[in-house]
């Protein structure tokens, strides 16, 4: 088990003043059966009231206004957390992909949301092949999901810059360039193309290795928040994947919500009145705390 503390600061600089800025912040991280939430705060410069609730996929969400005036805008949560690694049993992972449909396909209709294509993620045609090759029917499984999280880390190049929040999966298929958002883009268009549940998460990631190598570098991910896929397995089991680092989700990964893809659970979506917006700056720390000492 980690304990992690997390601050995640959002800072808007807007040109002349603004007012009735309001938005939806998705800051809360998850607790279930392996991540545990300590403590959470958020703070907010001007001072706003906070009004939570739980949107369709189950995340946490907080709505804000700030009527008032105003030319910045400082954003600041703070979170304590448990994370235990999740384990799958192996024969679950030792299903062919072939039995997995069989069993995927009588109960479809309860994942529905993470079969279907979204603006984001469409699915079809323009995945075909990399099904035929990475997901061939006769594979295992977990054998086939990790060997194309790996291909999508080998072979796309991470570079900011070269896309943005409304980047599609099928424009990442052909850059092979992005980020954290858009290999998990990629990842979902093609695995629901070939009729496997995933869905996208947002959440954070500790990214110092406590001895880093040129073969093993620090970890992609933690200036902001990270990306990655949960993949449905046999069992009802939600398993993570993170191409970008080519890793099995862990104990080094914090959920914060769970959708269809970016679009289902932004940080912040809001919006004001007034000037425009001159600078927006966005910083996360992930820290890892000792485990306390029993007395």
């Amino acid at each position: 088990m980690k304990h992690y503390r997390i601050e995640h600061q959002t800072s808007y600089q807007y040109q002349g003043s603004v007012f009735d800025s309001f938005g939806h912040l998705r800051l809360y991280p998850r607790t279930d059966s392996f991540q545990k939430l300590l403590s959470h705060s958020i703070d907010i410069q001007p001072a706003a009231d906070l009004h939570p609730y739980t949107d369709y996929f189950g995340n946490q969400v907080h709505f804000f206004s700030v009527p008032n005036r105003h030319s910045t805008l400082k954003i600041v949560a703070t979170s304590e957390v448990c994370v235990t690694p999740l384990t799958i049993p192996p024969a679950v992972l030792e299903v062919s992909i072939a039995e997995a449909l069989q069993l995927y396909q009588s109960r479809q209709y309860e994942y529905y949301d993470y079969l279907s294509p979204t603006s984001l993620v469409p699915i079809g045609n323009p995945f075909q092949n990399y099904i035929k090759k990475h997901l061939p029917h006769k594979a295992p499984l977990g054998e086939a999901l990790l060997q194309f999280n790996q291909f999508i880390h080998t072979q796309f190049q991470y570079q900011s810059g070269k896309t943005d929040i409304s980047t599609t999966a099928t424009k990442v298929a052909r850059l092979k360039k992005g980020v954290c958002q858009d290999f998990s883009h990629f990842m979902l268009g093609v695995l629901r193309s070939a009729r496997i549940p995933a869905r996208y998460v947002s959440g954070y990631i500790e990214s110092t290795r406590i001895n880093s190598t040129p073969d093993q570098p620090n970890l992609i991910g933690a200036e902001a928040t990270h990306a990655w896929v949960e993949v449905l397995l046999p069992g009802q089991h939600w398993w993570g994947l993170d191409p970008t680092n080519n890793l099995i989700v862990s104990d080094r990964h914090v959920v914060i919500a769970t959708g269809r893809d970016y679009n289902d659970l932004p940080p912040l979506r809001g919006t004001y009145r007034g000037g425009k917006l001159e600078t927006l700056d966005v910083s996360v720390q992930v820290q890892r705390h000792p485990p306390k000492e029993s007395s």
